[in-house]
């Protein structure tokens, strides 16, 4: 059975996309996941997602990327932080990055909704840590 019913991939890398997204349908993670290389289509689809209030089909868990073009990671976290507390039940989120920069980590971790802090690429160690 898998940990979860509905996980996001939010990465401008397709291979990451990818590879993510393999990742948690051979790994059992969840049963569905739903990818996005733009942030602002994402962040869309969250949205919706909380105003049909469906709390079995809402997305229970986010792998989101920190630099991406346009709406950046940190843009994400601060719009997600400005409506999640009429969220109910909320995504955790799972930030990843090819940044190896502490601070980045201890900011990403200083948001309460977000779960762990992972480099890239995603990996079956960090599913199993989720």
């Amino acid at each position: 059975m898998a940990k979860y019913k509905n996980v996001m991939i939010v990465d401008d890398d397709p291979v990451t996309i990818i590879i993510g997204e393999r990742l948690v349908k051979i790994t059992g993670f969840s049963e569905n996941v739903a990818c996005y290389t733009n942030s602002v289509d994402a962040f869309e689809y969250l949205k919706q997602q909380f105003a049909v209030g469906i709390s079995g089909d809402l997305t229970q868990l986010i792998f989101l990327d920190i630099n991406m073009p346009g709406l950046s990671g940190w843009d994400f976290l601060d719009m997600y932080n400005s409506i999640s507390a009429t969220i109910n039940p909320r995504p955790l989120f799972a930030v990843f990055s090819s940044t190896i920069d502490k601070e980045d980590m201890n900011k990403a971790l200083s948001y309460s909704f977000v779960k762990n802090f992972f480099p890239k690429p995603l990996k079956k160690e960090h599913l199993e840590i989720l």
